[in-house]
């Protein structure tokens, strides 16, 4: 039987992953992170998005943030000698909360962000729900 999805096991084997791409090669590193299975889990086990249960997504926005720290932990510092792989790029693709995308990539990369994404919808589409950034995030 696998540990529970929150046992450390896997956030160590996360970042041991997360440390030897760091480690190994001098060639700079273009990372993109697919989270968008946390749509599918949540719509499978909770049902659809209703703005009224924000709040029972939270655990997907804590994901979020854990990869994040973990990849800007495994990048920095980044130190002058090349014993770290310069992480010249990294994209976030999320199943909630999309609007986060962009700001991940800044918390990870810092100064050296350089854009957002870009999302191409119809004109007059309304946005959905799990779009937007939870109400209680603060920028």
């Amino acid at each position: 039987m696998f540990p529970s999805p929150d046992h450390p096991v896997y956030r160590d084997v996360f970042e041991a992953i997360l440390t030897a791409l760091a480690s190994e090669g001098t060639a700079p590193l273009y990372l993109e992170l697919d989270l968008t299975a946390t749509e599918i889990f949540a719509d499978l086990f909770f049902g659809e998005f209703d703005g009224d249960e924000e709040e029972r997504y939270r655990w997907t926005y804590d994901l979020y943030r854990d990869v994040a720290e973990a990849v800007k932990g495994a990048f920095e510092p980044e130190l002058g000698d090349g014993s770290r792989r310069r992480l010249e790029s990294v994209r976030f693709r999320l199943g909630t909360f999309t609007d986060l995308e962009p700001w991940l990539g800044r918390e990870v990369l810092g100064e050296r962000f350089d854009g957002g994404r870009v999302v191409d919808r119809p004109t007059g589409t309304r946005r959905m729900l799990s779009e937007m950034a939870p109400q209680w995030h603060v920028w």
